[in-house]
């Protein structure tokens, strides 16, 4: 008897992982809009009309304060869900921002 319930104590616990992993799709995806939206937004907002990240802070939908963002020289990045999702937009003079190529990547 102990070994069947290990047994079924395991599947039911790779079971709730796998559960986890399915469930977990959709959130990510909405977590590379949310990051790319975010360093998009804020990168036009820091390079093309110049205000500070406390300003374009405001310019962000309900919701996204738990997005985090960061600013490498001409670059914003943006990352969500506990850094398993991030976007870049990079700034170029004539050009504005726009996504590098592979841009919004899981980690």
């Amino acid at each position: 008897m102990g070994k069947h319930l290990l047994r079924t104590l395991g599947l039911l616990a790779l079971g709730l992982v796998g559960l986890c992993l399915w469930a977990s799709g959709p959130i990510l995806a909405e977590g590379r809009i949310g990051a790319a939206f975010v360093a998009r937004t804020t990168c036009s907002c820091l390079f093309v009309a110049g205000r500070s990240l406390a300003s374009c802070r405001t310019d962000w939908p309900a919701g996204a304060e738990i997005i985090a963002v960061r600013q490498e020289e001409n670059t914003v990045v943006a990352s969500a869900a506990f850094g398993l999702v991030s976007a870049r937009a990079v700034f170029e003079q004539d050009y504005g921002c726009s996504f590098p190529e592979g841009f919004a990547k899981r980690r």
